[in-house]
């Protein structure tokens, strides 16, 4: 700011002299006239020259911007005209400096056409004064600096909205520089905290300063619900600025998921997913399931609705079908987002299978009906029907087992054809199962390739072999097929072109030991026991029919058991010879023999009479079942006897059972033949305790036809419930569940 100043310029001080000069030259003129003599004129003198130390005025340019508070401000240099002599100059309230020199506040001189420059120190304050003057020569030139004003209002400083926040979180702003300050300004915030520079944030409205150039941040936590906004306002020197934080919108709809079908699944089986892990989502949202289970993060399954959060697993069940080719849907619906988790069964296309359980591939009979039975198996679908040549058969098992009662073509041969179909539409082929031929007469042979062989004696069904050991009671022993009574020879008799008593040894009854390596069969007869190789058919003598104690006679080995241990050495033999009146125990390695229970000691309970004509370990329940002229069990422990039935007892319609003996797997029933008025039929005895103990029931009613009397052993295929009967002329199968029977090979009368 430019201050006005005044003085006297070089001009009027000339006038002002020569004023002074013309009234000099007044004074000195004379006052007589010409009395006086005219004095002798004095020279005129040439003036002397007045030194000339006033400059011509000059003045200073001041800065356009105020300074700022104790700055030093240094004016631009001017050039002092208009002295002929050094002219004194002074100056108050700053320096100066000539012609470049060292500035100084000291009275000196300057000269014509040097150069000044003045600098002075600004006021302390804001809008503070100081005045300078110069003084050169008389000329005064002042100026006055005045500082600038204080100034707390900043520039506009602004920050950026937050949007998509977490809720309740935490959230700062980008950070602003304040500018446009000259003093620290007042720092105030509403609905956040702020933090200057790297600073602690704070949320005070007490007086907090900021100064120009330093950083400011916001921050503010966000909402607990979602959408909404949530506003900071700051104020720095009476300038404000809003920072804005918005939730996130709620998202309750999930990322897409899928699970991995189940195919081939077992009918009715309960089926889990792999999990899914449910992501896309900021809020619980609902979960249902139609056609199964779900289940949350490990925890138990439930068909109810509920609620799932983001992050967890889940997890579906469903049941398979009960039938092929069909699938469970499972779909899980969650937050509007769904998938289904299928479970397939297999696809079926493969037909029953069915089995002819009775008759066997061949069979002869006398009789114009025979009742059939069999089952049928279909891995896959439940079988519809089941169909014996053109007729529907009987079952309440949906088929697993069938009957049903066929009528024969007379003097001819009739093919059994069974096809099964099941719920898929599959049906079996059309195969000839069985062909039961029908004569009246019986008395011609049937399927016997040898007709000289006869006396069928020892019958044992191998169950490992699934085949018949059978023996000609005087000759050769064999392999038979159990489905179509083909024989294969095992062992060669002595002379086996006879049936020579005493050239082959006559044969009774048969043993099997069914166990590993040591597999083999021990035959009874007339001569001892005798081990046969399964292999080689090679025969040999195990234990003769000596016996040391006279007093117990033991001649012709009758009947035979076996108590199969786990090799040979735990093995033993149980034998009675012709009489039956002593139970023999025989050392299978040595043949040595032992009493083992004689039937007239009383004090080992009931006896069985004289004549056994059965014999049989039960060794799952530790017992020997016994058959004369009344069945006994005995205890293979303590030797003790208890009765089972007689002839008559406990019920007289049926008479005991007493020609060899087959006891059922589960240990209920004992199976013998009994022989009434001269017909042989196949009978069983109860062996369940309590009231139904040895009550007794007939299976047939009648003798075997084409074979007649004289039963000699009897072997069960317990697999499919059908017993082998062995007589002198063939070899008969009877259906224990219905008690129908057939010829399966015979010799001619």
């Amino acid at each position: 700011m430019f201050m006005s100043y005044q003085g006297f310029t070089k001009r009027s001080a000339l006038n002002v002299i020569l004023v002074l000069l013309v009234s000099l030259l007044v004074a000195c003129g004379g006052g007589g006239g010409g009395s006086k003599p005219t004095p002798t004129p004095i020279p005129t003198l040439a003036p002397t020259p007045v030194p000339d130390t006033t400059p011509e005025p000059f003045s200073f340019t001041l800065p356009a911007v105020s300074p700022e508070a104790g700055a030093t401000v240094t004016l631009d240099a001017l050039t002092i005209t208009g002295l002929d002599a050094a002219a004194i100059i002074t100056i108050s309230g700053g320096e100066y400096a000539i012609d470049g020199g060292a500035f100084t506040a000291l009275q000196g001189i300057i000269e014509n056409s040097q150069s000044l420059q003045v600098q002075a120190v600004a006021s302390s304050n804001f809008s503070g004064e100081v005045d300078v003057t110069v003084t050169i020569g008389g000329v005064i030139e002042s100026f006055t600096l005045t500082t600038i004003a204080e100034d707390t209002t900043p520039e506009a400083f602004s920050f950026s909205a937050v949007t998509d926040a977490a809720l309740g979180a935490t959230v700062s702003s980008n950070t602003v520089t304040i500018t446009g300050l000259n003093s620290p300004a007042p720092v105030s915030i509403t609905g956040g905290d702020y933090a200057i520079g790297s600073g602690t944030a704070t949320a005070t409205n007490l007086g907090g300063t900021i100064t120009n150039g330093q950083t400011l941040t916001l921050s503010i936590t966000a909402a607990a619900t979602f959408s909404t906004a949530t506003t900071a306002t700051v104020t720095v020197g009476g300038v404000t600025a809003g920072f804005v934080v918005t939730t996130l919108a709620q998202d309750t709809t999930p990322d897409v998921f899928s699970f991995t079908d189940a195919a081939d699944v077992e009918f009715s089986l309960v089926e889990e997913s792999g999990p899914i892990t449910v992501t896309g989502i900021n809020d619980g949202t609902p979960i249902s399931i139609t056609g199964g289970e779900y289940a949350i993060a490990g925890g138990a399954f439930t068909a109810a609705g509920g609620m799932v959060t983001v992050g967890q697993s889940v997890v579906v069940r469903g049941t398979a079908p009960a039938l092929p080719s069909e699938t469970q849907d499972v779909v899980l619906l969650i937050g509007g987002i769904a998938d289904t988790f299928s479970i397939s069964t297999p696809v079926d296309n493969s037909a029953p299978t069915v089995e002819l359980y009775f008759p066997t591939q061949l069979g002869l009979t006398d009789k114009t009906t025979l009742r059939v039975r069999g089952v049928a198996e279909d891995e896959l679908s439940e079988i519809t029907s089941v169909i014996v040549n053109g007729l529907e058969v009987e079952t309440d098992d949906n088929y697993t087992n069938w009957q049903v009662s066929l009528p024969l073509t007379e003097s001819a041969e009739t093919e059994i054809v069974v096809t099964a179909t099941d719920a898929a539409g599959n049906t079996s082929d059309a195969q000839v199962l069985s062909t039961v031929t029908h004569r009246s007469d019986l008395s011609e042979a049937f399927n016997v390739a040898d007709p000289t062989m006869y006396r069928f004696a020892g019958l044992q069904f191998m169950d490992n072999y699934e085949k018949l050991f059978v023996m000609e009671e005087r000759r050769n022993f064999h392999f038979m097929d159990p489905n179509t009574g083909a024989f294969t020879l095992l062992s060669t008799a002595e002379d086996p072109d006879t049936h020579n008593d005493e050239l082959n040894s006559r044969t009774y009854s048969s043993a099997y030991y069914p166990h590993g390596e040591e597999k083999r069969m021990f035959v009874s007869g007339k001569k001892g026991i005798f081990s046969v190789d399964l292999e080689s058919g090679v025969r040999t003598l195990v234990s003769d029919v000596s016996y040391a104690d006279e007093t117990l006679p033991f001649e012709r080995i009758y009947e035979l058991t076996i108590f199969a241990g786990a090799t040979l050495a735990d093995s033993y033999l149980l034998a009675t010879d012709v009489g039956g009146q002593s139970l023999v125990k025989v050392d299978i390695a040595t043949g040595a023999k032992t009493l083992f229970s004689d039937h007239n000691d009383a004090a080992l309970g009931d006896a069985w009479g004289d004549g056994v004509v059965g014999l049989y370990i039960d060794q799952p329940r530790n017992r020997v079942l016994i058959s004369a002229d009344r069945m006994i069990s005995l205890d293979l422990t303590t030797g003790m006897r208890t009765f089972v039935a007689d002839r008559n007892l406990p019920n007289d319609d049926v008479t005991n059972p007493n020609y060899t003996i087959q006891v059922s797997l589960d240990g209920s029933e004992a199976y013998s033949f009994n022989l009434t008025s001269g017909i042989q039929t196949l009978a069983k005895v109860s062996l369940t305790e309590g009231d139904e103990f040895g009550i007794k029931t007939q299976i047939t009613q009648e003798q075997m036809p084409g074979l007649g009397a004289g039963a000699r052993s009897l072997a069960i295929f317990h697999e499919r419930d059908v017993a082998y009967k062995s007589t002198y002329s063939g070899i008969g199968i009877i259906d224990i569940l219905t008690g129908e029977q057939v010829v399966l090979l015979k010799v001619a009368n």
